[in-house]
């Protein structure tokens, strides 16, 4: 592993230092001489226990984990004849508000999927990645490697993200926030792991648009039953009154909704 790379991982529950245990294969991350550790598996830091992950994260983790093979057909699609445009062009109107950024940044993308922002954003930036599926990242993967450009993949939670504070200069997220199971605590981590000055940008469906699309979707329907109302609601008063340049606008003619500002 990058000692780079390295130097800013973090134990996600006590934010302790990782080491790497040499002669380990896969590759393992550890802390208090190897009594606690994360395994690099396929080249994805995961640090996530099947029997921690709990609450709408177990669901949502379930559930991505089953679309993750039709996923990016269905969003491209959508993306093309909603828009009446390329999928890229689209895709782009969502996360234009987390830039511009400069070459060698350190960018962090929280609910990567399957990467498809990867064909969007700059390539000098050095891009990171989380999920809660494994099956999204491994076609996240695929797909890096399909493309030349580099990212690093992590299979994590929002709310206990596995980096050291003050490491990135921009971190976002694109339609994953609303189903998260504790989204202040993830606004909280968006934040600690934000340089000073860093944007931070949260996109997702709004509640009609949700109800309009994954009504009409046998798949989604059973699985987003009963958490629309409230889980597709703006986090604008979740955010703390310290951050600067706070703006909440519709994306997508009202599909979507755009929380960023900027940390102190």
């Amino acid at each position: 592993m990058n000692p780079e790379i390295l130097d800013i991982l973090c134990d996600p529950q006590t934010r302790q230092s990782l080491a790497i245990l040499g002669g380990q294969v896969p590759e393992r991350l550890i802390r208090d001489e190897g009594r606690i550790w994360y395994d690099m598996d396929q080249g994805i830091g995961v640090f996530i226990r099947p029997n921690q992950i709990t609450g709408s994260n177990r669901k949502y983790q379930q559930f991505y984990d089953k679309i993750a093979s039709f996923y990016d057909a269905y969003i491209t699609l959508t993306a093309t004849l909603v828009r009446r445009r390329r999928w890229q062009s689209a895709r782009g109107e969502l996360t234009a508000q987390v830039g511009p950024f400069n070459s060698g940044e350190r960018i962090l993308e929280v609910g990567i999927g399957t990467g498809l922002n990867l064909e969007i954003l700059p390539r000098d930036v050095d891009y990171y990645g989380i999920d809660i599926s494994w099956r999204m990242l491994q076609r996240c993967q695929r797909r890096s490697r399909k493309l030349g450009r580099p990212v690093h993949l992590f299979l994590a939670e929002a709310e206990a993200l596995p980096f050291k504070d003050r490491s990135f200069h921009a971190v976002f997220t694109v339609g994953g926030f609303n189903f998260f199971r504790d989204k202040k605590a993830a606004i909280d981590e968006l934040i600690r792991v934000a340089k000073p000055g860093a944007r931070i940008m949260i996109v997702d469906e709004t509640e009609e648009y949700v109800r309009k699309v994954y009504d009409r979707t046998p798949v989604a329907r059973g699985t987003f039953k009963g958490d629309v109302s409230i889980a597709t609601q703006a986090p604008v008063e979740m955010v703390p009154p310290a951050m600067r340049d706070l703006r909440c606008v519709p994306l997508w003619e009202g599909r979507f909704y755009c929380v960023s500002f900027v940390t102190p």
